[in-house]
This record gives C-alpha cells, structure tokens and sequence, in this order.
C-alpha cells in the first residue's frame, strides 16, 4: 500500500455534528417531515437529528423511523447475509478487525469462483439477500457490467440473467 486512500472524512463528520447542534424545533420538524417522504435525507440533515436531545423531539424521530421502515419493508423483518469478498483495507478503526495494522490475521480476496460458490451455499441457507463486504481495500472496487461480476443467486446465473435476485 505505497498511497493512503481516505474513505471517510472524519473531519468532515466532527462538522457536521458541530453545525447540527442546537438546531431549533422548527427545522429539526422540517428534516422529519423530509425523512417521512422516505426518500432519504442529507448527512447534514442526520447530523442534525443526531444532535436531539428533546424527548418530544426524540419520540417525532422515533415515530418516523418507525413509520419509514413500515413503509419500505412493512411489518417483516428483512436481513441481508453478509458475503466477505475482502478483508484488505486502508482504514485504521480500532474496533476492526480488518483494519491496516492488525498484522494478526491472514489477509484474503475472493475469486469470482470463490464468490459464486459462496452465494450458492448462502442460498441453500436460505438466505435471499446479500451485503457484499469488501472492507476498503487499497485499490478502486467498480461493480458494473463491464466487470464479470456473478449475478448474486446461482439460480438467476443458471438461468443466464444478471443482476442482484429480489
């Protein structure tokens, strides 16, 4: 790794947390009314939120969160299985065990053959969705049909589709 690569701009976040605090109920309304749309809301905007410490304020969150997840996913519970496609990584994050300076752990990136294998044997779990992780590795990661990327269920790639399984 001779070229560091900054993923996440801590500075970046400290500030927006800054700039969050202190907001007043009016806008704090605003950006819940904004998250209720379920369309999604700026990093500013959560920083905001994350700055709350109201109840009646905290309880509107809570309601819209809830609200939001209702709308999009309805009343099952939705997991993802997590597929390891690396563990190489630039970021330093003491809880991660990925992270650069753990030199206690054997480093490793999955083949395409390999990922395939590995979703097959998800599927036959029974899981439907994926969470591909690929840490933050030291080199640019393009997902795109240029790249011969599998298809993420084994039954999509028998029956010759590409293209993430719903």
């Amino acid at each position: 790794m001779s070229e560091k690569v900054k993923i996440i701009d801590e500075e970046l976040i400290h500030r927006h947390l800054e700039t969050g605090r202190g907001r007043s109920k009016e806008e704090v309304l605003a950006i819940v009314a904004k998250a209720k749309e379920a369309r999604g809301i700026e990093p500013q905007e959560t920083a905001v939120l994350l700055q709350v410490e109201d109840p009646e304020l905290l309880e509107e969150i809570f309601q819209a969160a809830k609200m939001v997840k209702l709308k999009i996913y309805g009343k099952r519970l939705v997991l993802f299985a997590p597929l390891y496609v690396s563990n190489y990584c630039v970021n330093n994050c003491q809880y991660c065990g990925f992270r650069r300076d753990n030199r206690s752990i054997s480093r490793k990136r999955l083949t395409v053959q390999e990922i395939r294998e590995q979703v097959r044997e998800l599927e036959n779990l029974g899981h439907k969705r994926v969470l591909l992780n690929v840490a933050s590795p030291p080199f640019r990661v393009s997902i795109s049909s240029k790249r011969p990327w599998p298809p993420f269920t084994p039954r999509r790639m028998e029956q010759g589709k590409s293209g993430a399984s719903t």
